[in-house]
């Protein structure tokens, strides 16, 4: 230890003698191993930490369609409950959300409504009280919640004598039975903001096979898998499929591992990005394993007399491995601040709710750890090299070259340029995938909506617990708060919607055409269906292109009536007019007669940015208001001032109104599109600045080997230029000295970004992955900063004087 402390400090006294070269190292260092520490902690805490259940392995999610990402009926669910063997228990899950009552304002809380043995299943005990047992999803025995931590801490300041107490939620009375601890969060990948839970109550819809509401989640009995789960629940879905060939006709069951089922969106961003911080950590190293060479060819002479003096040659490697750890330690330190303002940022420009598991992104011991030991291996990797390579030549040798200034070895000067060439191939890869995720957003950001996003503030408005709530009074009173929001300075439209485009569910009902037979099983034409208040096509600027838009005229007394979109009307009535045509949708209850086709808007975005549009169906909020949710609407107003400042002063004016209605979800329709866009803009971003650290990076190593280079062969240009040697001459010959490496890498990373394109190929839109465009701009990027870089110290050396340049030792 003693002898690694002197080595320390010798290392330390080396290093201050060289400042600038010191401080690039260490910054190069800090940069990279910054980026990684960053990255790996998001990809530890989303896809490598288990999920915080008990033995979350055996936990999987059983639900419709080849990524698991449908729901099932309750029907279906109770009969998989009972058939299925392979699960020690089936649990089932579905969205639920309430307004508080009871404080200073309503609050609207998300939450969810679970099988009794949901909590069990999971292996969470309650942090206070109790969760669920049997008996209390049966009707009557259901008015019970239990809390998110969150949400206790919130609202009742973590006092533990809530278990018991009466909690109004929209209107009704709910005992509170228990409190979740303070890392539990469920579901992680859907509502994945639910911070309340309520029994779920099945008796009324046991035999409803139609309404898909429910997620089904299970535990593996011990020693089955999750492919033999799954050709059992196939088995049962073909018996189901037969039985009822209505409503279960290619109603396929997918078994999926919980933990993949939640990482599968984001795994191919996070990998990416991972990749492309590592590509910075490498060329950091090849930076510094450059620097070390060119350090250790100039100190040539003391290292010859160290060997000659009797120092053994596993004693000088000791020396130098220890100067790189010292190095390495340095950067790291840098690095390690650097991540924790990364993660910090990462944490507050994500959406809340938009990744995964984004509550566990923390810079903890395994984080740490992680970092010492990439500081270590760079460390080792950027010193073993060059001190391999000095302490390999024969001392005679190595006194006899350092007295009479001669360049660097071969085998050293190879090295270098190795490692030029590895550091061009990389930053190619990183440009090349910057480029193609900037062409991604170009294409995004193309992309039409249908409506006008911006100058529009939007706010959810409800109506639960009030004595609004009951179906005859939520039109007049929805009606009310639209007429006052409208009266507001700058407003120019006002309208609401069930669920606001991009940022709400997706509800889909099977419809008929009037005239056309009833199709078969399996084939039944569905939509997505709005429920719209009049002026919501104005206020999105959501054009009309035949016919009218919905008006207050469209009441309870009259006509079913309803706008679709122009793409349902170019599949069902091509080359034709839908107006006047007439739909049958069964499953709207309350409306039994036909429903008139009154107008056809332009397509909207409601649920994907990328995805095609489905048919779409928007009715009047007035003929439909006594439809199970629709106590909550979404208000669009259009202004003509600042929408974030009009969307602040919405909870305000619907309580001049009535203070007893929740309003939430108030932000501007700009940013609600932003949140949709977020991963690939995040992506954006960070390769982005991958892309300009490599790239400048790999300037500083090309710039920094020419330098070096130059300044060995000072001697020998100067009796160049003395004998006749133009100064041109010089300048190809320095210039030479470093785009030989640089090409080699060019070629490199061509091969590299071709085989890379692949892997990224699922994070693009609008441009191919082998987009020759952007391969040839990185090319020519790195081509010319190449060139500059070498260029400089070119230049320098063909100003030489040679009397000056021979008179140097």
């Amino acid at each position: 230890m003693a002898t690694f402390i002197r080595d320390v400090r010798f290392a330390a006294r080396m290093f201050a003698r060289e400042p600038g070269l010191t401080l690039l190292v260490v910054l190069a260092l800090a940069l990279g191993i910054g980026a990684t520490t960053a990255i790996f902690t998001v990809v530890d805490a989303v896809l490598l930490r288990p999920l915080r259940y008990a033995e979350p392995d055996r936990l999987v999610v059983a639900m419709h369609g080849e990524g698991a990402s449908g729901p099932v009926s309750p029907a279906d669910y109770l009969d998989y409950r009972r058939a299925a063997r392979s699960f020690e228990g089936l649990s089932a899950a579905q969205a639920w959300g309430g307004t508080l009552g009871g404080g200073e304002r309503p609050e609207a809380v998300n939450g969810l409504k679970v099988a009794a043995d949901m909590f069990d299943l999971l292996g969470v005990p309650a942090h206070a009280g109790r969760t669920f047992v049997e008996g209390d999803d049966q009707p009557g025995r259901d008015a019970i919640v239990v809390l998110g931590y969150g949400l206790w801490m919130r609202r009742f300041g973590g006092d533990r004598s809530v278990v018991g107490r009466s909690l109004s939620i929209d209107g009704r009375p709910y005992v509170i039975v228990g409190v979740m601890p303070a890392g539990f969060r469920f579901a992680p990948f859907w509502q994945t903001r639910a911070e309340m839970w309520a029994p779920l109550s099945l008796a009324e819809r046991r035999d409803d096979r139609g309404g898909r509401s429910l997620r089904m989640f299970g535990r593996l009995k011990e020693g089955v898998t999750p492919g033999e789960a799954q050709a059992e629940m196939s088995t049962l879905a073909a018996q189901l499929e037969r039985a009822y060939p209505q409503t279960n006709t290619g109603a396929a069951i997918t078994v999926r591992p919980l933990l993949d089922r939640v990482v599968a969106g984001i795994r191919p961003t996070l990998l990416a990005l991972m990749a492309m911080a590592s590509f910075v950590l490498l060329i950091a190293c090849a930076n510094v394993a450059n620097a070390l060479l060119a350090r250790a060819s100039g100190r040539q002479r003391e290292i010859g007399i160290r060997l000659a003096i009797g120092a053994s040659r596993g004693r000088i490697v000791r020396q130098m491995l220890t100067e790189s750890l010292v190095l390495a330690g340095s950067g790291a330190a840098g690095g390690l601040l650097l991540a924790g303002w990364a993660i910090n940022w990462l944490t507050a420009v994500l959406p809340a709710g938009s990744l995964p598991r984004q509550h566990d992104i923390v810079f903890d011991l395994r984080v740490a750890a992680a970092a010492l030991l990439a500081t270590v291996l760079v460390g080792l990797a950027t010193g073993l090299v060059p001190a391999l390579q000095t302490v390999q030549a024969r001392i005679a040798g190595v006194l006899d070259a350092a007295g009479k200034g001669v360049t660097q070895s071969g085998r050293r000067k190879l090295a270098g340029r190795l490692l030029i060439a590895g550091e061009v191939a990389l930053a190619v890869v990183l440009l090349v995938g910057a480029g193609l995720m900037a062409r991604t957003m170009i294409g995004l950001n193309a992309v039409d909506p249908g409506f006008r996003a911006d100058h529009l503030a939007v706010a959810t408005v409800s109506l639960a617990g009030t004595p609004h709530h009951e179906a005859p009074a939520r039109d007049p009173m929805f009606r009310r708060i639209r007429e006052h929001l409208q009266t507001l300075p700058g407003v120019t439209a006002a309208g609401a919607i069930n669920h606001l485009p991009l940022a709400g569910d997706v509800w889909t009902l099977g419809y008929r055409i009037e005239g056309q037979p009833e199709p078969p099983p399996g084939q039944r034409l569905s939509a997505v269906y709005r429920i719209v208040q009049p002026g919501y096509f104005a206020a999105m600027e959501l054009p009309i292109l035949q016919g009218r838009a919905l008006s207050d005229d469209d009441g309870p007394a009259a006509p079913p009536v309803a706008v679709i979109n122009q793409a349902m009307a170019d599949r069902q009535w091509p080359g034709e007019s839908p107006i006047g045509r007439r739909l049958f949708m069964p499953g709207m209850s309350d409306i039994r007669a036909p429903i008139t086709i009154v107008g056809v808007t332009a397509d909207a975005r409601q649920s994907d940015w990328t995805e095609p549009v489905h048919d779409e169906v928007y009715l009047a909020y007035a003929q439909r208001s006594g439809e199970f949710g629709l106590g909550r609407m979404t208000f669009v107003l259009r202004t003509s001032s600042d929408p974030a400042r009009l969307a602040s002063t919405i909870p305000g004016e619907v309580a001049l109104l009535d203070r007893s209605v929740a309003v939430f979800d108030n932000a501007t329709m700009t940013s609600v599109v932003a949140d949709e866009l977020w991963r690939e803009r995040l992506t954006m971003q960070l390769a982005g600045v991958f892309a300009a650290v490599a790239l400048g990076l790999a300037a500083i190593g090309i710039y920094a080997i020419v330098a070096y280079s130059v300044e060995r062969r000072t001697r020998e240009l100067g009796v160049r230029i003395a004998l006749g040697a133009t100064r041109g001459r010089v300048v190809r010959l320095a210039l030479g000295e470093a785009l030989r490496p640089a090409l080699l890498g060019l070629a490199g990373g061509v091969v590299a970004a071709l085989g890379a394109a692949r892997f990224i190929e699922s994070l693009l839109f609008g441009v191919s992955a082998l987009d020759p465009a952007t391969l040839a701009t990185a090319v020519i990027t790195l081509l010319t900063v190449a060139a500059v870089a070498a260029w400089i110290p070119a230049r320098r050396a063909s100003r030489l004087d040679p009397l000056e340049a021979l008179r140097r030792d």
